[in-house]
């Protein structure tokens, strides 16, 4: 980061550390078993969704719904996977995509094989 960019939190790395303290790495398994126990058990669970609502549920859109979101959640896990690995990463953000997209080339010092 340079010096120009000014940063609204005043203390980045106690930020990170809380985060990550409070990071629960059950997270996405756990919304997932969730998401997918709801789609597969719509109907014992049809009662309880109804309740909190005036109408019915439909169980062909309601399934639909938990699909997409199924869908962009596994967008979410693999962010968050590439968020994690930069935190931990040993390279400065300006040769990290190089080491990502050269770690296979033994010509490059980004070669770990």
């Amino acid at each position: 980061m340079n010096k120009q960019t000014p940063l609204i939190i005043g203390d980045i790395d106690s930020l990170a550390r809380e985060f990550y303290s409070s990071y629960d790495p059950e997270y996405w398994h756990n919304l997932l078993d969730w998401l997918k126990y709801s789609h597969d058990n719509f109907d014992t669970l049809r009662d309880d969704f109804s309740r909190s609502r005036e109408e019915k549920v439909n169980p062909d859109e309601f399934r639909k719904m938990i699909r997409c979101e199924l869908h962009f959640l596994y967008f979410k896990m693999i962010e968050t996977l590439f968020d994690i690995i930069f935190a931990v990463c040993s390279h400065n953000l300006k040769t990290l995509w190089l080491a990502l997209n050269f770690s296979n080339d033994r010509r490059t010092p980004y070669f770990k094989g």
